[in-house]
C-alpha cells in the first residue's frame, strides 16, 4: 500500500459526501506524496467543478478526460467548465465531439444548445433543444430557453407551448415568462 493510498480513499469519500473542500485537500495532498492513479484527478477536478472553481476545474479535468473518452458526462462538465470560464469555442468543440461519437447522447446536444444561447443564434438553440427531447431529454430548461428562442424569432405561438410545458414543470416560475415578454430579446438564467 503506497502512502497516498489513504488520502486517496479519503478524497473520494469525501467527493461522495459532497464535502468538497475537504476531497480538494486529500487530492492535493496524495498528489503531493506521489499518488499516480489518475482518478485523482476525476475526484479533485469534480470537486472544483461543484464548487464552481471552473478554472481550477479545467486544469484536473484536462488530465483526467483524454485517459476516458467514453465518459461523455464527464467531458460535457468540462465543456460546462470552460463555458463557465468564457471558453465558448473549446465547449463547442468538445459537445461536438462528443455528439459526432455519441449522437444519440441527449445532453450533448442540451448543452450545445446552451453554447448558442450564449451566441443569440436562435433558431440553432432550437435545433440543439429538438434533437435533446428527440433522445430524451425532459428538462425544465429546455422549455424555458427554447420558448425564450422562439420568442425571439418571433414564434410567439410555439413559444407559448414551450413556456406552457415549463410552467408545468415550475408553476412558480410563471414571472421568468412575464419578465421574457416585457424586456428586450434575451434569455435570462444563463
Amino acid at each position: 500500500m503506497a502512502d497516498w493510498d489513504y488520502l486517496y480513499g479519503d478524497a473520494y469519500y469525501a467527493f461522495q459526501e459532497k464535502d468538497y473542500l475537504k476531497g480538494i485537500e486529500c487530492a492535493g495532498k496524495a498528489l503531493e506524496m506521489g499518488c499516480d492513479n489518475i482518478d485523482i484527478y476525476h475526484i479533485r477536478g469534480m470537486c472544483f467543478y461543484h464548487l464552481e472553481r471552473h478554472d481550477e476545474a479545467i486544469k484536473d479535468l484536462e488530465i483526467y478526460v483524454p485517459k476516458k473518452p467514453t465518459d461523455f458526462a464527464l467531458r460535457m462538465n468540462l465543456g460546462i467548465s470552460y463555458q463557465k470560464t468564457g471558453e465558448l469555442e473549446k465547449c463547442k468543440i468538445l459537445y461536438d465531439q462528443v455528439i459526432m461519437e455519441q449522437p444519440t447522447y441527449s445532453l450533448g446536444y442540451a448543452n450545445r444548445a446552451v453554447y448558442y444561447v450564449l451566441k443569440e443564434m436562435w433558431e440553432e438553440v432550437i435545433i440543439e433543444y429538438d434533437w435533446a427531447e428527440t433522445f430524451g431529454y425532459d428538462h425544465p430548461s429546455l422549455y424555458q430557453a427554447r420558448g425564450a428562442a422562439y420568442l425571439n424569432i418571433q414564434k410567439y405561438e410555439e413559444a407559448k407551448i414551450d413556456w406552457k410545458k415549463y410552467l408545468e414543470f415550475c408553476p412558480d416560475h410563471a414571472i421568468n415568462i412575464f419578465s421574457n415578454l416585457f424586456s428586450p430579446p434575451h434569455i435570462f438564467g444563463y
